[in-house]
């Protein structure tokens, strides 16, 4: 996979925003990532695939599908991309858009239309964690309040899903 070419300058000034950035949503992001993070460690293999694991098999009871249509209806367009690539290669956005087309699908179980949507929360961390956003666009502040907003939906599911599991 061809890397990204990042300029040293912009990287250091990003740097220093995200050190000294102090957003209750970017906050709480992390936060509730961290707790989704605890719960999707059942699961094993790659980390995407522990994601959609997790969420298909412990929310296949549990899941509303007027929820789920709530949380597909606020998907950001264009969904997040693939940092590792530059944003004009077709490898960008090409998983992200996959991912919405599975979470829009009404034919598929809630559960797996779920996983798709933190499939999609997951590459926003991906790019957070990597230093690919920046609090001072626009763009990546829909992005993660999107991504919060959906985390604080599904944890307090997913733990109670979890909790109660007798398989």
């Amino acid at each position: 996979m061809p890397g990204r070419t990042y300029n040293p300058h912009y990287q250091a000034e990003c740097s220093e925003r995200l050190r000294n950035h102090d957003d209750e949503v970017w906050s709480s992001f992390h936060r509730h990532w961290v707790a989704f993070n605890a719960l999707y460690n059942v699961s094993r293999g790659q980390e995407r695939n522990r994601v959609r694991s997790t969420i298909t098999k412990f929310m296949a009871e549990c899941v509303d599908k007027e929820w789920i249509d709530k949380l597909t209806e606020d998907i950001p367009d264009p969904p997040p991309g693939n940092t590792r690539y530059e944003s004009s290669n077709e490898e960008f956005r090409k998983k992200s858009f996959e991912e919405v087309k599975k979470a829009k699908d009404t034919t598929q179980p809630s559960s797996h239309r779920l996983a798709s949507i933190m499939v999609l929360v997951y590459q926003v961390r991906c790019s957070l964690v990597h230093g690919n956003k920046n609090p001072d666009w626009d763009r990546d502040n829909v992005l993660v309040e999107w991504g919060d907003t959906a985390l604080r939906d599904v944890l307090p599911k997913l733990e109670r899903a979890m909790s109660e599991w007798d398989g």
